[in-house]
């Protein structure tokens, strides 16, 4: 019996900061778009996690998130953030993929059960700079809403740093709502 203990990551920052609570409740899923010739999507793989690990990191390069998660500076602490996520209690591989264009990591949602709910949480989603405002991002949330719909979980929960302003515009234009936040 494996019993999973880990902890999200974003759950620990540097520093004191506050995150937005979103919810996307059952309904109309988002259509799921045809990526351009040169991309694929994968289901989770664990002997791939240095390749999530290479997206998560290249897609914080510049952000200010940098500064209270420390783990997406380097290589290594992406790495060791993708592994916690994927040892989470209800981690779900079938609704986390990997995004390649040409066979190069660009893009990765990892999911799990969402905690006291019939739903499922989007912990991370990460596409490279170079790679987006192609659908990418969108493909891979549409994608994960529709995993969770196909395991009765038609909630959906994320939690973002509230200076992600471009993030929350994005979640809201899939039908996600901030119904609350939190100081971690």
């Amino acid at each position: 019996v494996i019993v999973k203990v880990s902890v999200d990551p974003f759950n620990n920052p540097l520093f004191k900061t506050v995150r937005y609570n979103m919810y996307k409740g059952p309904g109309i899923l988002p259509i799921l778009l045809t990526l351009s010739p040169g991309y694929q999507i994968t289901k989770w793989k664990y002997d791939k996690i240095a390749a999530y690990g290479s997206v998560l990191q290249r897609a914080y390069a510049m952000s200010r998130e940098r500064a209270v998660y420390p783990g997406l500076s380097s290589h290594k602490g992406c790495n060791w953030m993708v592994a916690e996520w994927s040892n989470i209690a209800g981690f779900l591989p079938d609704a986390s993929f990997l995004v390649t264009y040409n066979r190069e990591p660009i893009g990765m949602v990892l999911s799990s059960k969402a905690p006291g709910q019939i739903g499922g949480r989007i912990h991370v989603v990460a596409v490279i700079p170079d790679h987006r405002r192609k659908n990418i991002g969108t493909n891979l949330v549409s994608r994960a809403l529709y995993a969770f719909a196909g395991r009765n979980r038609p909630h959906s929960t994320l939690h973002i740093n509230r200076i992600n302003r471009s993030g929350i515009k994005f979640y809201e234009s899939l039908g996600f709502q901030i119904n609350g936040s939190a100081l971690y």
